[in-house]
């Protein structure tokens, strides 16, 4: 969570959505296994409206969220709001 603290924006909202039980989590029926979401692995970490993510033993590199952070925000990235 210090990775979270230090490196997300302080406007940063990061919802925790409760995707189910292992075995709804690997039905094929599962919402979250589609597009838009296309959930594979727990935890992940995605950009709302982007391409950007981060999945299982990724979110536990400080570097890689730190990325993941610096990629999403506005002020530090190249990204233009549609």
């Amino acid at each position: 969570m210090s990775a979270f603290r230090n490196h997300a924006p302080a406007d940063c909202l990061i919802p925790v959505v409760d995707v189910g039980s292992r075995e709804f989590r690997i039905g094929k029926d599962n919402m979250f296994r589609k597009p838009p979401y296309s959930v594979d692995g727990i935890p992940t970490l995605i950009r709302w409206k982007g391409v950007e993510r981060l999945d299982g033993d990724q979110l536990l590199k400080s570097s890689l969220l730190e990325l993941f952070f610096e990629e999403t925000d506005p002020k530090k990235s190249n990204f233009v709001a549609q």
